[in-house]
């Protein structure tokens, strides 16, 4: 329930600063409970279980905790039999569930709840801990450092755990970087300060930084100069930069200076709530930017994880669909490159015109990368979807060959014996996985199974369609020998 979760991770230290507040997790699922557990007795706090609501009766009764995290679906009941007890206790709260944030509203408007929709991060889940614990007076450590600056300054610490975005702030005046470092982490940004030297960006240890936020003033030259630098280092060019400012010069000059590569530049005074959305903002566009194909500009490896992720997570019906050109290497060698990158970009063109026609509003197409595509749809006839994908590709593909190959249907490649071989015109070949019927449970399981069918399915040589509907794990015969 849990995304972005790596071994790694559940053995970070995020704290060096060691907390003696307790917590209760209360989560009937045990790798979810395990993980917190271990995520937040690594960051010093002191950890209680319970699976239902009676052990959680029990513990509470026992021993007051100074945060508690709750399901909202138990074995045993509903998390909001806990909702009067624990609200009168004043007891910090975060509640977790899959179920809408609206289902728990009314509580939500209380001083000590924090909701998590799952699947969380889990930096955003420390942080909600941190923020509650601090509200409530029982901070276990200094008020200006609890919600992030220990982390950016306990010493040792530079790991970044996927999921929180990191901003890397410039400035030369340590205690305005300070404050504005706090400032962020507060509203759930991972920020690290750095001096006023931009060479100090791309330094050993930093980590990765997903935007970089200069002060004017605290920069020693022309803040449009440094961003120049910043645009000429490979390692960090396409970070998205922010300039804060009071100077209205800079403002004035900004059209002059555009090929600088400045996402935005900012007033000093803008209001935190203004400055936290538009660099959210920012930051999620240039992630889109970045995880595109640069082709077809489609969703790449991992916004297609995420969202497979997202939907086994909520219990969503669904089947992916991988998609592969039979013989690309071939048609990209006598064509060439160029044409082959029409013939890509077509085709994701085609699968987006399919799935709007055919699939469902919230369907996917990505692309995993050269000529294979995926799509991830709802739609309860995949394999319609999938024969109306063939029936215009088949048709349409052959506008990209030469009239000499459309007449002997292929192309003619003489081999490393000399024999000539003929290869047919593109087909595409596409597998149906749906995990709810091999009760798969991640989407690296999903991925092996259209893998594993892709090279029955590619035998064929001409556009072709593959569902599988075995429900064991033995592997399978040749369907089309059968």
């Amino acid at each position: 329930m849990v995304k972005n979760i790596t071994m790694e991770q559940t053995t970070l230290k995020p704290l060096e600063i060691k907390s003696t507040k307790s917590v209760l997790i209360i989560e009937d699922e045990y790798s979810v409970r395990s993980l917190m557990q271990d995520f937040l007795t690594a960051s010093g706090y002191k950890i209680d279980l319970a699976a239902s609501l009676s052990e959680a009766r029990a513990r509470i009764a026992e021993s007051r905790p100074d945060c508690v995290i709750l399901d909202m679906i138990l074995p045993d009941g509903s998390g909001k039999e806990l909702f009067e007890p624990l609200c009168s206790a004043r007891i910090p709260t975060i509640i977790t569930s899959i179920l809408s944030r609206e289902s728990v509203a009314p509580i939500l408007g209380t001083l000590n709840f924090h909701y998590l929709a799952k699947p969380f991060d889990l930096n955003q889940f420390l942080t909600s801990v941190e923020s509650l614990v601090v509200r409530a007076g029982n901070d276990p450590l200094a008020a200006n450092q609890a919600q992030g600056l220990a982390r950016v300054e306990a010493p040792g610490y530079q790991p970044r755990v996927p999921g929180l975005v990191q901003i890397a702030v410039v400035d030369q005046n340590a205690d305005r970087c300070a404050q504005l470092c706090a400032d962020l982490a507060k509203e759930g940004f991972k920020a690290v300060s750095v001096d006023g030297n931009i060479e100090n960006l791309n330094s050993e240890g930093q980590g990765q930084i997903d935007l970089i936020l200069l002060d004017s003033q605290g920069i020693a030259g022309s803040v449009f100069d440094a961003c120049r630098k910043i645009r000429k280092d490979f390692a960090i060019q396409s970070v998205p930069i922010v300039i804060l400012t009071n100077e209205l010069e800079l403002f004035e000059q900004w059209p002059q200076n555009l090929s600088v590569g400045v996402d935005d530049i900012l007033s000093k005074s803008i209001n935190k709530l203004e400055l936290c959305t538009r660099l959210k903002s920012i930051f999620e566009r240039s992630r889109h930017y970045l995880n595109s194909n640069p082709l077809s500009h489609l969703p790449g490896n991992s916004t297609i994880f995420q969202d497979m992720q997202e939907r086994m997570n909520n219990d969503k019906k669904f089947t992916s669909l991988y998609c592969d050109l039979n013989h690309f290497k071939i048609f990209n060698d006598r064509y060439g490159f160029l044409k082959g990158d029409e013939v890509i970009k077509y085709t994701a063109r085609l699968l987006l015109q399919v799935v709007h026609e055919l699939g469902e509003s919230d369907d996917l197409v990505g692309h995993v990368g050269g000529d294979d595509f995926i799509i991830l749809t709802g739609t309860a006839a995949p394999s319609k979807l999938s024969h109306r994908i063939m029936e215009r590709f088949d048709k349409e593909i052959r506008r990209f060959y030469s009239d000499k190959d459309l007449v002997r249907e292929g192309i003619d490649i003489m081999d490393r014996h000399s024999q000539v071989v003929r290869y047919p015109i593109l087909g595409i070949a596409i597998v149906g996985v749906n995990p709810k019927v091999r009760g798969l449970k991640n989407p690296e399981a999903i991925s092996s199974v259209g893998m594993e069918l892709k090279k029955y399915v590619k035998q064929y040589r001409k556009s072709a369609y593959l569902e599988d509907r075995r429900k064991t794990t033995h592997p399978p015969h040749n369907p089309l020998n059968s």
